[in-house]
């Protein structure tokens, strides 16, 4: 339990300043930063996932990329852009969110296999 707390407040720590970087060069109409952020700790989950033991992966799989993505905010920026009548930024963000992280879990795996052998 406490090891997904502590993963858990590094991960949320760790989106606040990396959207916030963000946020200093990219304009908020569309919303890049949950983007990368959800396509960063996918590819961080298909990382480590194959090879951590079980603490290990309770603490960085449930804790820090539980608490690094978020996919509550997603649905938050999707119903605001649909919202917005931006259909096309709508369509783009989904569709982006989701197989930019799909991409990214799978460039992790094939990461780390790299290092397994």
């Amino acid at each position: 339990m406490i090891s997904v707390a502590v993963g858990g407040a590094c991960g949320a720590a760790l989106r606040y300043l990396v959207g916030e970087c963000i946020a200093l060069y990219w304009q908020k109409a569309f919303p890049i930063a949950l983007i990368l952020i959800n396509c960063l700790g996918a590819f961080f989950l298909g990382l480590i996932i194959q090879y951590a033991d079980d603490s290990l992966l309770i603490l960085m799989a449930t804790g820090f990329c539980g608490g690094f993505t978020t996919y509550s905010s997603f649905s938050m920026e999707a119903v605001s852009l649909l919202r917005s009548k931006k259909y096309l930024f709508f369509i783009s963000y989904i569709l982006l969110t989701i197989m930019g992280s799909i991409l990214a879990y799978v460039c992790g795996e094939i990461v780390s296999s790299f290092f397994y052998r």
